[in-house]
């Protein structure tokens, strides 16, 4: 249940109730990750017990994909070789109505919101040498989130940054995306030839540079960047 909707229907702001809002990157369709799985299983013949969008064990933030076995075996993927998890951070499969969401936006629903904090490092430089593993954003929208963050400062470690730099770090609090121009003929295809021939038919094409550079070789640039 949404925040706003909780909070219409109780028709009251009770001391105790802390309504927390996500800022979210979009909902792929549960059927096409569900075959996704069911094509990665049967090409492997293995059950997968996990799929980890973000396995921060190496490469932290800049993570890959992490495919879990019954034996505690796993295998690794730069999302960049992954056919859904590559389709995901394109927005190829997501719901249409992601492409219209109302709560894209810096008005928030909830007392609390909690995201990824992208480019804070820009702005306060000792986060620099702390990048590897990525930032929470915390955002209080109001005095009862102010209340809440102040309860569990000792717990954390957290700086205070202007809400502006959230915003312009994160498309999700300014506007909803475009959708794809390929997503819709992308469902057609599913639904008419299934999940395998869009691996084959739809593959991730990568252009000579990402071909030849590692993808260690690029992380290593970023984080130098990141650092300047």
């Amino acid at each position: 249940m949404s925040s706003r909707r909780l909070k219409n229907i109780s028709k009251k702001d009770y001391e105790n109730l802390v309504c927390v809002d996500l800022v979210c990157h979009g909902t792929p369709s549960p059927l096409i990750f569900k075959e996704h799985i069911s094509f990665i299983q049967n090409k492997t013949n293995q059950k997968i017990i996990d799929y980890k969008f973000r396995g921060k064990e190496k490469t932290g933030w800049r993570a890959y994909i992490k495919y879990i076995y019954p034996d505690g075996k796993s295998e690794k993927k730069i999302w960049g070789n992954d056919f859904f998890a590559y389709s995901f951070y394109k927005s190829r499969f997501n719901r249409k109505s992601c492409f219209s969401c109302g709560f894209s936006r810096s008005e928030r629903v909830g007392d609390i919101t909690l995201s990824d904090f992208w480019n804070a490092e820009k702005y306060y430089k000792p986060l620099r040498l702390q990048r590897k593993y990525g930032f929470n954003l915390i955002m209080c929208n109001n005095q009862k989130g102010q209340n809440l963050l102040r309860k569990i400062s000792s717990d954390i470690e957290s700086i205070t940054l202007p809400v502006d730099v959230a915003i312009k770090g994160d498309v999700r609090l300014r506007h909803s995306e475009p959708i794809p121009p390929e997503r819709d003929s992308i469902f057609e295809e599913f639904y008419l030839h299934g999940y395998e021939w869009l691996t084959k038919n739809r593959c991730i094409r990568h252009s000579w540079r990402n071909k030849i550079i590692p993808i260690f070789i690029k992380n290593l640039i970023y984080e130098i960047k990141a650092r300047i």
